[in-house]
């Protein structure tokens, strides 16, 4: 495994806007960015490590910072996350990717994950299409809108609430989706099974031909799984399985 330490990706010389990238000594591999959680105020590149060993079966891990409140003020966080994805899909080939990228996070950085594939004028304001990125994978995300952000514009986080800061909000009829993973588990954070079932219900009844959407309840608490095999073997399979979808499309 090589490893590419504090990439700063936005180009600002800021700490909070750099990357790890965890590499396959062997190139063609595909790739995958995980944005920690963390309630979107703590946590570092470093909740990566579980996932980790993806990278011995040739999937690279990218964990980048991303600002944070207080500091930060929505939407920065999400604008972050757009240009990360930018830098990588710019540089992957160069460090021996196959170009595949595949975008997710646990918690609030599923959030984020889901804000990307969800409201798509961030990655559009970094210069990313939504078919540039081979699938998203969503790890016990908030779908409504995120308690932090509530939280920092004044309003009550215990509220259950869909507006413009809420993927869920973003579901209608004729929307573009990527290949979508979500992922949660038996014991997570209050209402968040249920707001994963209700956001795979509602892509579901909306889902464009061809669309691939995948879920998983996995026994565990918020972002641990009870077996973390479990969760390796689900990320694996999901990105595989696109990977070889993609090349039978392709023939």
């Amino acid at each position: 495994m090589r490893k590419l330490d504090s990439i700063d990706y936005a180009g600002h010389g800021d700490p909070m806007q750099c990357l790890d990238a965890y590499l396959p000594d062997e190139k063609g591999f595909d790739t995958l960015i995980y944005m920690h959680g963390g309630g979107l105020e703590r946590g570092d590149r470093n909740k990566c490590q579980k996932l980790l060993p993806l990278v011995e079966k040739n999937i690279a891990v990218v964990s980048p910072e991303y600002r944070m409140f207080p500091s930060a003020k929505f939407p920065e966080f999400i604008e972050d996350a757009a240009v990360c994805v930018r830098f990588v899909l710019d540089h992957v080939k160069e460090w021996g990717g196959n170009g595949r990228v595949f975008v997710s996070g646990g918690s609030a950085g599923a959030w984020l994950t889901m804000m990307l594939a969800m409201d798509t004028h961030y990655l559009e304001n970094a210069g990313v299409k939504q078919s540039d990125i081979a699938g998203y994978i969503s790890e016990s995300a908030q779908q409504f809108a995120h308690f932090a952000v509530m939280n920092y514009s004044g309003q009550d986080g215990r509220l259950e609430r869909i507006d413009e800061t809420a993927p869920i909000y973003f579901v209608r009829e004729g929307m573009e989706m990527r290949p979508m993973f979500l992922i949660w588990y038996t014991n997570d954070m209050w209402c968040r099974p249920e707001e994963n079932r209700l956001m795979k219900a509602s892509l579901e009844r909306f889902l464009p031909e061809g669309g691939v959407l995948d879920a998983l309840e996995l026994t565990g608490k918020h972002c641990k799984p009870e077996r973390p095999e479990e969760l390796l073997a689900a990320f694996e399979k999901f990105i595989h399985k696109e990977e070889n979808h993609e090349q039978v499309q392709g023939l």
